[in-house]
Parts: C-alpha cells; structure tokens; sequence
C-alpha cells in the first residue's frame, strides 16, 4: 500500500511526495480523487456513444486530424511517429473543444489540472486550450479482450518533447476507468524495474490514476488472450489519457519524430 497515495483533493504540496514515491519505486497511485460512480457512468457513456465504423488505419492521424475528434486501431509495429513498438489497441482522440460525443469534458478538465499540479505547471495550463506551443491531448484508449496490449517501451517521443520543453521532467498520467478483476482478468499495465517486471495495475481501482516518468519500460501484458475477439464494441481495459503534445497542427515539428509527418 506504499504505492497508493490516497487523497481527495490533489495540492501543489502533495507532489513532493507524488514525485519521491515515483522515483522510489518506479510508480505511484493515485486514489480518491475521482468518484467510482462518475468513472462508472464515463464508461457507460463512452459503451454507448462508441462507433467502430469510425476507425481509421495504424498510420492514420495527422497532427491536424487528432486535434479533433478522431479513433483509429493500432495494430503491429507500425505508427505515425516511426517508433517500432508492437501494439493492439484503439484510439479515441476526444480534445476538449471537439463534439463532447462522449461526456468527458468534465473529467478531462479536472484530470489536466491534475497533470499539471505534477508536472509543477499552473493549475490552468493548457487544460482548455493549446498554449505556448502545447496542447492536452485527451483521448480514451482501449485495449480490448482477446489479446490488447503493448510492447516493452520507453516514450521516446514524449521524452523528447519533454527535454525541449519541460527540461526532461515529464510524467505520464493515466486514468484507469475500468478495473482488473472485473471489467478485464489477465493481462494490464506493467513497468520494468531491477530487470522485473511489475504489475502496476494489479491492486488498482477504477478511478485511480497511474504515474510514472516517462523513461522507464513500460507497457501492458495481452487483456484476457483466451477470451473471443471482437471490435465493434468497447471492452477490455480503457483507459483516459492527456500528454501534452506539441501543436503541430499550426507550427512546424521541434520534435525528429514528426518532422516529414505534416
């Protein structure tokens, strides 16, 4: 229970002790700063407003078209941003400007003032609008039963983006809406640490939020492998995610990864 910082409302004053655990052992939790019930009517609503004709192609996703509402399936090791990782998993860019298609502008908002309390920005940075060059890249991912994962990774790109902007201090956040042991069985998130790997979302609940920077390997074992496929509906593990990204869609790439990707 180290691991699992439980609060009910996040102050700049707890991130000391956000960053130290962090540091300590690889990861951190987050709890109690999302209600069970409006993490539950989230996943209802996203259940319900999900379109599967909507998906778009691996490759698929400009800067521009992701700064809208925009979903596409991540299959293999191919990606808009050249980084060989093996993935299985969908999509669903949701920036709180576009059609709230889903009901999650609320959530998305409180969610960002959390990353930036860790990350040391103002309270209101970015959370609503793209600035200095920066944007919240809110969106849902899913990784569905019958085999949704990913590879053992480090992000690259956002440690990138990170080190031009942020002097390499980023964290990534990630808000689980459903819950191991329920929604989902087998498989979930799992970081690398002293050459083992960690289950990180084995004790979590929904409504948690995972933290760990970005330059530790990380990625999510294969969500109940035995279990039928199916993609035109939403189950599995689903996940809400906002990195900030930098805002290609109106200036030209800082970053290698993106740079003939206009």
């Amino acid at each position: 229970m180290g691991k699992i910082i439980k609060l009910s409302k996040l102050n700049v004053s707890d991130r000391d002790r956000v960053i130290k655990l962090v540091k300590k052992n690889g990861y951190v939790v987050l709890r109690g700063l999302f209600e069970r019930s409006e993490i539950l009517n989230s996943l209802k609503s996203i259940k319900n407003n999900f379109n599967h004709t909507q998906d778009n192609s691996s490759l698929a996703g400009s800067p521009k078209q992701i700064f809208s509402n925009f979903q596409k399936l991540c299959i293999g090791s191919s990606a808009v941003s050249g980084e060989k990782i093996y993935r299985f998993h969908r999509i669903i860019y949701n920036p709180v400007w576009s059609d709230d298609i889903y009901n999650l502008k609320k959530i998305f908002l409180k969610f960002n003032k959390i990353r930036n309390i860790i990350l040391g920005f103002e309270e209101n940075f970015c959370i609503d609008k793209p600035e200095k060059n920066m944007w919240s890249a809110c969106r849902i991912l899913q990784y569905p039963v019958g085999g949704g994962h990913m590879s053992a990774h480090k992000d690259y790109i956002l440690k990138s983006v990170s080190k031009i902007n942020f002097n390499n201090m980023f964290y990534q956040l990630i808000l689980l809406i459903t819950e191991k042991g329920t929604d989902f069985f087998e498989g979930g998130a799992y970081i690398s640490k002293d050459n083992k790997l960690i289950d990180i979302e084995k004790n979590t609940l929904r409504g948690d939020i995972l933290i760990y920077k970005t330059n530790i390997v990380h990625g999510v074992e294969e969500i109940d492998p035995s279990k039928k496929l199916s993609l035109d509906r939403i189950n599995g593990r689903v996940v809400l995610m906002n990195s900030l990204y930098q805002n290609y869609s109106k200036f030209r790439p800082k970053d290698k990864y993106f740079k003939n990707k206009i």
